[in-house]
Formats: C-alpha cells, structure tokens, sequence
C-alpha cells in the first residue's frame, strides 16, 4: 500500500479570530502579528491543507452548542476555505486573492453544495454530530485530566519542604495511580515551573490569574494543550487511510508552543498487514531543549520512571473525582491567594 505525506495546519480560535477579525487584537504582540506570523501567507503560499477540526470543538467546548454559535462559525470557516483554495502565483507575485472555484467544484458535488458558505455550513454539521457522538466526551475527559495535573503540580511546587527532584516523583506517582497515562507536557511545565528557571513557562499558568480566576485560568490552559495533543491524534487516525498527516500548529499562545513539541516522531511501522499501524515517539531530544532550563537531576527524573513503587491505578468514581478536583482547587487557591 502507498502513502503519501501531507502537511496540514491546525489552530486554535485565537489564531483564526485574528485572521478573521483583525480588530480583535488584544494586546501590541498580538496586533503586530500580521506581519511576524503572515497567517495568510502560511496557508496560500505553503499549500498545506487545513484542519479546522480542532477550532471547531474548541468553540463548542467553550460557549456551548446553540443556533447563534454555529451561525458564528460559518463566516470564519467560509473564509478559511477561501483562502485554502487561492491561487499560489497571484498571491506570492503581488498579495492578490484569486480563488480557484474549479479546484473546489468537484468537493462542491461531493458535498451537495453549490459555495464555500454552503461547504461551511456542511462541515459544521458534521463535526457537530462527532461531537456529539463522542467528542465532546472525549475532550472533557482529557481537559479535566490536564487540569487536575497542572493543579498538583502548583500545589506540589509550593512545598518548600521537598527537593524538586522529589517533587517530580510525586507528580510522576499521582499522575499514574489517579489517571492511569503518562501526561509529558504537564510535566515539563511542572518542572519549569518549579526551577523556577523559565518565566514563558510560569506565564502559562499565571498571567492575568487574578483577573481570571484559578478555575477558569486553569482550565484555560488544560484546553490549550489540548492543541498539539489532536495534532498527534489526527496524525495516527490517518495511517490506516494511505496517507501522513504532519500537522503545523498555528496559535499565538507562545507559551504554549513552548510546551507544545515535547516529542519527536521516531519512526512508523506497519504490523500485521496495512491496517496495524504504530507511532513510535522519541523523548530523547528534550535532554538538550531543556537542560538549560532544569537540573540534570530534575531532566532525569522527567524522563525516566518514577524511582519508588508506585500504586496501581485504582480508578476514581464520580464522587471521588469531583471530591479530588475540589481539594486541589481549594489548595491552590489558598497558596496562590486568588479566587477559585
């Protein structure tokens, strides 16, 4: 079986709320994004394709799904397509928008449509019935999963008493009796975080928390890194269909690119036939993107199992879950002095 690569892009709703709506722009770094990001140009004269998945679910997950939403996703999303299917050479030859119809006619017939706002409106449909067929489970799963890491996190960084090194083996120990997976990122913020070595890091989770709130900051952030983590979902979703998916992610939350790329794609193989795909990451190269940042003996704890026995996983209940959420909600609170 063949296979071919395909470079995708993949945002987040800051990135295309900029796009769309320039105006919107919250702050000087990100006004003069225009011209240090190009988002324009990162689409029509790259020829990657677009993945607006990710925007989508992102918007459900934070206002809900109602008749006023959807209506206010299909301008944006109309627009991506747009640009999607500009003509390369007018656009890198002089900045000038020329949208190829002919290149869209035949996705139109397949869609049943006879324009982009109609394409749009027939995406959005379709995400909506995955989102509501289990999506939507699945990003609340994983959402509260990162929240209440980088709530022990914090809470374990404050303690004065224990070494990081110690601190990183609880963290390690809580994350797989409580969870049962290995959340990578969550923990290189804790250990930049607790070095205290690297302010995009701390910036993550502290910036405007005051104004915020814990829970909503927080929670905030969790979502945030709910980006690279799709990325790798769509790449292994993709194996079995003849083709590579290499996402791009397009966000201005700098800090989170930071965070975002704490895993190298090794290699791909193929077992049992074309249908048995695995995805073989590499941590490895963190040893040198991090030592600058945290001890050796803190990176090595990062990147190895923890060093005492550590309690299967014993799988909390409802009541237990939201009981654990509101513990560490209380104590953070309590250390941090803001609000939930």
């Amino acid at each position: 079986m063949e296979h071919r690569i395909r470079p995708i892009i993949m945002f987040d709703s800051n990135a295309i709320d900029f796009m769309i709506h320039p105006s919107r722009a919250e702050n000087e770094e990100k006004a003069g994004a225009g011209s240090n990001w190009d988002l324009e140009n990162a689409i029509v004269a790259s020829g990657y394709g677009l993945n607006i998945d990710f925007y989508v679910y992102e918007v459900f997950m934070t206002n809900g799904i109602s008749k006023e939403v959807l209506e206010r996703l299909v301008d944006p999303i109309e627009q991506l397509f747009k640009l999607q299917n500009c003509q390369q050479e007018p656009w890198i030859r002089e900045r000038k928008r020329v949208v190829d119809l002919n290149s869209a006619k035949q996705v139109f017939e397949e869609a049943g449509v006879k324009d982009f706002r109609g394409l749009a409106k027939v995406h959005i449909d379709m995400l909506l019935a995955r989102w509501k067929n289990g999506m939507a489970v699945t990003f609340k799963h994983w959402e509260s999963a990162s929240y209440v890491m980088l709530l022990k996190a914090v809470q374990l960084g404050a303690d004065s008493a224990k070494e990081t090194v110690e601190k990183m083996e609880l963290l390690w120990e809580f994350e797989l009796e409580v969870l049962g997976v290995s959340f990578m990122r969550e923990k290189i913020f804790a250990a930049l975080y607790m070095e205290g070595r690297s302010q995009p890091a701390r910036d993550f989770i502290f910036k405007n928390i005051r104004q915020s709130g814990l829970r909503r900051k927080l929670r905030g952030s969790a979502r945030d890194l709910l980006l690279p983590r799709f990325a790798e979902r769509s790449l292994v979703a993709h194996l079995g269909q003849g083709e590579f998916l290499i996402p791009h992610l397009l966000t201005f939350d700098r800090p989170l690119l930071g965070l975002s790329n704490p895993i190298q794609l090794h290699h791909l193989y193929c077992r049992n036939g074309d249908r048995a795909w695995t995805v073989v990451y590499d941590f490895e190269h963190l040893r040198t993107e991090l030592l600058k940042a945290v001890s050796a003996e803190v990176l090595e704890t990062l990147l190895s199992n923890p060093g005492r026995a550590c309690p299967e996983k014993k799988g909390l209940s409802g009541m237990e879950w939201d009981s654990l959420v509101e513990n560490l909600e209380s104590q953070v609170s309590r250390l941090l002095r803001v609000a939930v």
